[in-house]
């Protein structure tokens, strides 16, 4: 008997049981059910649409959600603001996913990326050619996509790099190949 008494008070001891609603605080963030924004629904079947999650806003997490950075990279795929001249140039979109499960999306072409457009000072562009495939894509939870042109070596300049995304996303950078000495 006094074993299990024992037993009993090391359980216990181990493992104290709780009483009643063990948050601070009424709506505490602790708590498995933390909704406490106007409908930060953290559930898979939340209010307002079958099966999505919400922001803290209140809005269905998608595509609109999705961020939106492009850089210029090296032959290294080191990020670069400027380029010797003779150096390769690799402009990199890159598209994450912060939302807590899959975003499927299509765009109408088979780029991820557009508009893309690349610019001098003077003006004068690159451009790049898209096929007119509508293409399904799927980001994963909290994932990334890239869109990568290698550019090869460039003219010197300063140079404009912005792509957009079906969502409203934009993002621009500036970066500079220097002339070769003379």
């Amino acid at each position: 008997m006094r074993l299990l008494l024992l037993l009993l008070a090391v359980l216990l001891a181990a493992c104290p049981p709780t009483l009643g609603d063990d948050d601070d605080a009424a709506d505490d963030d602790d708590a498995s059910d933390d909704d406490d924004a106007a409908d930060d629904d953290d559930v898979s079947d939340d209010d307002d649409v079958a099966d999505d999650d919400d922001d803290d806003d209140g809005t269905p997490c998608g595509v609109a959600d999705l961020l939106l950075r492009v850089e210029a990279q090296d032959s290294n795929g080191v990020q670069q603001a400027v380029f010797g001249a003779g150096e390769s140039v690799t402009l990199v979109g890159q598209l994450s996913n912060i939302c807590p499960f899959d975003v499927a999306f299509e765009t109408s072409s088979g780029c991820l990326l557009e508009p893309w457009t690349l610019t001098n000072s003077s003006g004068a562009g690159e451009g790049r050619g898209c096929d007119d495939a509508i293409t399904p894509w799927n980001l994963g939870e909290e994932a990334m996509l890239f869109d990568i042109v290698e550019m090869g070596t460039m003219s010197p300049g300063a140079w404009t790099f912005t792509a957009g995304f079906l969502g409203g996303q934009s993002d621009t950078i500036t970066f500079e190949v220097v002339a070769p000495p003379s």
